[in-house]
């Protein structure tokens, strides 16, 4: 996450969460549970997606419109990092390094989330796992909390639970600056 960023508040109005490659929406759930009014960029069409969507390019995307959002939230497509597309001789682009420049170009507070095997160049990684929220080691619309997603979605998605308690942190230190500024 970056440093704070000032940010005013309207009385009633839910801070506007951007959550980019965002899939079927496991991270908006867990974003909206925390208390975001999140929008979700994807290039594929997102019909699952349980809240407001824009079909577009990512990085394109957070470049015109991501100062307008209080939090951003971005996921790069991971299989580049991902040992069984390697092995299985798969090439896919690696998002991170133009995510994280267009990320920092907002001046919003933003968090990157990818796997394991980007944690190189990834800033300050932290790793989250399943057991940490009591979620069994397996991905089951049940266990994860995303009913209206289907196996492609379940495959990729990332834990409600996870971006709840990164919404829940990212939400407490916008409300610290928010005090300090007043």
């Amino acid at each position: 996450m970056t440093q704070p960023t000032l940010i005013r508040r309207v009385p009633g109005r839910r801070p506007r969460l951007l959550d980019l490659f965002c899939c079927q929406g496991g991270a908006a759930k867990g974003y909206a549970d925390a208390g975001f009014d999140v929008t979700g960029v994807d290039k594929d069409p997102q019909p699952r997606y349980p809240h407001r969507f824009v079909q577009a390019d990512a990085i394109a995307f957070v470049l015109e419109h991501g100062a307008e959002f209080d939090f951003i939230h971005g996921s790069p497509p991971c299989q580049h990092d991902t040992a069984c597309q390697r092995i299985q001789g798969r090439e896919h682009p690696d998002l991170i390094a133009p995510t994280r420049a267009a990320l920092e170009t907002t001046g919003r507070p933003w968090v990157m989330e990818n796997v394991g095997g980007a944690v190189p160049k990834l800033r300050g990684p932290v790793m989250l796992c399943g057991q940490m929220f009591h979620l069994a080691n397996y991905r089951a619309r049940e266990v994860l909390g995303v009913p209206w997603m289907n196996r492609d979605g379940i495959r990729e998605c990332i834990p409600p639970a996870y971006a709840e308690h990164i919404g829940r942190a990212a939400l407490a230190q916008l409300t610290a600056t928010l005090e300090v500024a007043a």
